[in-house]
């Protein structure tokens, strides 16, 4: 996959899980970060100002800030409050660019997020609002879709449009030599230690 030429449009869950393995870096390195608004919004508040918005009404990646503020503050973890400063860094990173949808994008999410489709697919819940905009997006715009869930990879299927996993990217940048292989597998443990669902190893 020629990501050089293409653009990847991402979800919440690689910019979410490099920024908490504090390697946001090589996702900038090898493909930047575009993100549809549903996935992150600069214009969202950031630090305590975030905890007066309904986490169900910010951006998934401002929502997850909002979820370990609001735990840091319960229980007095400083790894929470770290990781929601993470997360409020990429978020508001000089780099992200942020894509409102179009009409057509705007149709299309909807016809994800449809009863019908679900099933049709044989769902058995429906696809995330940053999932649903990230495919509406690379659908429209001839983009590859950065997506890890599987029943979202079986949907990209469905429409025909390409997709690049947190894995993939990984590999990308061991491919470019901006980490070892190790380091690669390294940084993917640390995610699967933080919550990320993937394979165990990046090599064979």
């Amino acid at each position: 996959m020629n990501t050089e030429l293409t653009t990847v449009v991402w979800d919440v869950t690689a910019p979410r899980h490099l920024a908490l393995a504090r390697r946001a870096d090589l996702m900038m390195a090898v493909t930047g970060l575009t993100v549809p608004r549903h996935v992150a919004d600069p214009t969202e508040p950031t630090g305590t100002d975030i905890l007066l918005q309904p986490w169900d009404s910010l951006s998934e990646l401002a929502a997850a800030e909002h979820h370990f503020l609001t735990r840091s503050r319960r229980t007095g973890s400083m790894e929470d409050l770290d990781r929601s400063r993470r997360l409020a860094e990429i978020r508001m990173h000089p780099d992200l660019r942020v894509i409102d949808l179009i009409e057509q994008e705007q149709e299309d999410m909807d016809v994800l997020a449809s009863r019908g489709f679900t099933k049709r697919m044989g769902f058995s819940l429906g696809l995330g609002s940053g999932e649903r905009a990230v495919l509406a997006v690379a659908a429209n715009r001839d983009w590859v879709a950065g997506l890890d869930d599987g029943a979202a990879r079986a949907a990209a299927q469905e429409w025909g449009v390409p997709v690049m996993t947190t894995q993939d990217l990984l590999r990308a940048a061991a491919d470019r030599l901006l980490v070892t292989r190790a380091e690669a597998e390294a940084i993917n443990r640390t995610m699967i230690g933080d919550g990320f669902f993937g394979q165990q190893q990046l090599y064979p």
